[in-house]
């Protein structure tokens, strides 16, 4: 990613150097964010949202639809 903006190919071709170094800083922030979670926190995550969704009143049935159209 780094390579991708600092040759200023693809999406952030339009950018300054600045910016795409403030881009490369965000999306690496960003990147490692997601490295810090493992599995147990998704499906923890999973749990809590759908805890969420029948405590709003939605049919949690629904949800199997949804989970499976992510396969």
């Amino acid at each position: 990613l780094q390579g991708m903006l600092s040759e200023g190919v693809g999406t952030f071709a339009g950018f300054n150097s600045e910016e795409q170094g403030l881009l490369a800083g965000a999306l690496g922030m960003a990147a490692s964010t997601f490295d810090a979670y493992s599995r147990d926190d998704e499906t923890e995550s999973d749990i809590v949202g759908l805890r969420y969704l029948i405590e709003a009143g939605y049919d949690p049935n629904g949800a199997v639809r949804f989970w499976e159209s992510m396969v």
